[in-house]
């Protein structure tokens, strides 16, 4: 059995999650989530195939007292090559880390797309407020991030603020042909500031919402424009329409030049680099 830590919030937890699922079924094994550092908020929002809260807390116990002389520890590193990570794979062992690329789970692929799937009462409250809007529209979903990112980051990425400048999400909507064309629906953290930074178009809305129907905006727009957010990330990884997605080159790296977490940029998608002139 192994186990993986809970960090972070949505995204970080679906990396985590995927993490788990997959290296229990190369290693022929069962997991569990340990929350004993944060809690494990992916079963609020989607049916997760296979887990039970309070079997997931049993197997945790179970698994501390009966190996405790055994238990190994591993962390991975962001900045080391997924590949590198992964021949450190063993059983009895508890991961820490956010494992944030799709090569800690691309032999489960298929398996991980169907693993998450939103709860109906969230469906439900994304499907009677936007339903509509999506049937009638193109739509391109503009996803920024702000409040914790403006103090996420340390001097390896260049210091302390890694939002993105809006610069950077103005030259995505102009590299998109027949803009007019699309509804452009914008989400967001801090949805006033970005209500003062982009001129009021016919086609434009902000929209405020809780953060799993944001998901469901992003998770069913025809073309995405990411920030260097894991909560986008998933978004658009598991859109099964999407066109096109755009996202910021070397992801939380855009600063120091230098892919981070490694393995994060998805080659099929568009990768724009990130003028650093507003910093």
């Amino acid at each position: 059995m192994i186990g993986v830590n809970s960090w972070g919030r949505l995204g970080n937890q679906l990396f985590q999650f995927a993490f788990a699922y997959a290296t229990a079924k190369e290693l022929n094994t069962s997991f569990f989530i340990d929350e004993s550092i944060n809690p494990f908020i992916l079963p609020d929002y989607f049916e997760l195939e296979g887990y039970n809260k309070l079997y997931n807390a049993a197997k945790r116990k179970w698994f501390r007292i009966r190996n405790y002389k055994q238990i190994s520890q591993l962390t991975y590193d962001g900045w080391k090559s997924p590949s590198e990570n992964l021949l450190l794979l063993k059983d009895n062992t508890i991961y820490k880390g956010f494992f944030q690329s799709e090569e800690y789970f691309e032999n489960s692929m298929d398996d991980i797309k169907g693993l998450f799937k939103i709860k109906n009462k969230y469906a439900l409250a994304f499907s009677s407020k936007y339903k509509c809007v999506f049937d009638k529209y193109k739509t391109i979903a503009v996803h920024i991030r702000r409040t914790d990112y403006l103090s996420y980051g340390d001097d390896a990425l260049g210091g302390k603020n890694l939002s993105l400048p809006i610069s950077y999400y103005k030259n995505c909507l102009e590299r998109i042909e027949n803009i007019d064309e699309y509804l452009v629906i914008f989400v967001s953290d801090n949805i006033d500031y970005v209500k003062e930074k982009f001129v009021k178009e016919d086609n434009y809305r902000f929209e405020f919402n809780s953060e799993i129907v944001d998901f469901q905006i992003l998770l069913n727009a025809d073309i995405l424009i990411l920030s260097n957010s894991t909560f986008a990330w998933w978004a658009a990884y598991l859109n099964p329409k999407v066109n096109m997605v755009l996202a910021p080159r070397n992801w939380l790296g855009f600063k120091v030049g230098r892919e981070y977490p490694v393995g994060i940029c998805k080659k099929q998608w568009t990768w724009v680099d990130v003028s650093l002139d507003a910093f």
